[in-house]
């Protein structure tokens, strides 16, 4: 009997280990990877401060439940020239954890400006920027994907970034 016991109890704990190893959180679902998510990015007609200039969305394309744990990384860049990584909004460094089942997507709204605001921009358009996403916490040999930026009816619009960052809000749930 106390063989079982012990046998029982290893085996719980290494059930355990094994999903907090994959990522699992209290939800049992593990971290969503490129592999799971199909990204876009969509150009709205806010003016990047008050409502966001643009929506990151990630949509689960596996078959089980996965998990956004934090922010996505979401770097623009000019060849090898000049460049921005996407930081939290001010006050929003800690986001919610939202747990994507399959099928279903979370958007995160972008701020920046769009805009130059005189002959001066950051990166311009007519450079057409490339935009690249990392989900959050992504595994070592996940090495993230492309995202296009589109209009609402998903033709290409080049990115163009005119001030110096890019601020990404918190996960909402479509």
């Amino acid at each position: 009997m106390a063989r079982r016991t012990v046998a029982v109890v290893v085996l719980g704990m290494a059930l355990l280990t094994g999903a907090v190893a994959c990522g699992g959180g209290r939800d049992g679902a593990a971290h969503c990877g490129t592999a799971d998510l199909r990204w876009k990015a969509t150009r709205t007609s806010g003016d990047g401060r008050e409502e966001p200039a643009a929506v990151l969305s990630a949509t689960n394309k596996g078959g089980a439940p996965c998990a956004l744990d934090g922010y996505p990384e979401l770097d623009a860049h000019v060849g090898k020239a000049q460049g921005t990584t996407a930081k939290p909004q001010p006050g929003r460094e800690t986001p919610d954890r939202v747990v994507l089942e399959p099928g279903e997507t979370a958007d995160f709204a972008l701020f920046y400006d769009p805009e130059p605001d005189s002959d001066y921009c950051f990166m311009d358009g007519v450079l057409d920027p490339s935009l690249y996403v990392y989900p959050p916490h992504p595994a070592p040999d996940d090495h993230g994907t492309p995202a296009e930026l589109t209009d609402a009816k998903g033709r290409h619009v080049p990115a163009q970034i005119c001030g110096d960052d890019v601020r990404i809000g918190p996960a909402r749930l479509r």
